[in-house]
């Protein structure tokens, strides 16, 4: 039988924050803003 690890990786994303990290318009937050 195969142990395999698993690692989540758990973090805060305020409301209306877009999920990525680059911006479509510059008045966008991104994560890169974080």
């Amino acid at each position: 039988m195969s142990k395999t690890k698993y690692r989540y990786i758990i973090f805060y994303k305020p409301y209306g924050v877009l999920s990525q990290f680059s911006q479509d318009t510059p008045e966008q937050s991104t994560l890169q803003d974080y």
